[in-house]
């Protein structure tokens, strides 16, 4: 067994003028939820948007619905 490294994550601030959106899915038993945040420069929270559908796709799927309604929020 591999000894678990420890990993230094921190949230990396963008450019000026640029926000940061930020994804996140889960799937169970034929539902999915979905979760999006967008951030500015400074972290401020610029919006939000959480969802649970009907409807369940593979995880690759699941992320890139996440990412197409970030993209709208953001708009």
């Amino acid at each position: 067994m591999l000894p678990i490294q420890p990993t230094d994550r921190k949230w990396i601030k963008p450019s000026r003028g640029v926000v940061k959106i930020n994804v996140d899915t889960a799937i169970e038993e034929g539902k999915m939820g979905l979760g999006v945040i967008v951030k500015d420069e400074d972290g401020f929270d610029l919006g939000g948007y959480g969802c649970i559908k009907d409807m369940t796709f593979n995880s690759e799927w699941a992320e890139m619905m996440a990412i197409e309604e970030g993209v709208s929020l953001a708009k």
